[in-house]
């Protein structure tokens, strides 16, 4: 329960570097 609300607080704050994560994780997936 924490932790989600944590990572909700993170993805709000940090929008742009969520979607960086995103991206980056994405990449690698197709690699």
């Amino acid at each position: 329960m924490v932790k989600v609300l944590i990572l909700f607080l993170s993805a709000f704050d940090f929008d742009f570097c969520m979607i960086l994560n995103t991206v980056v994780y994405v990449k690698l997936k197709i690699l």
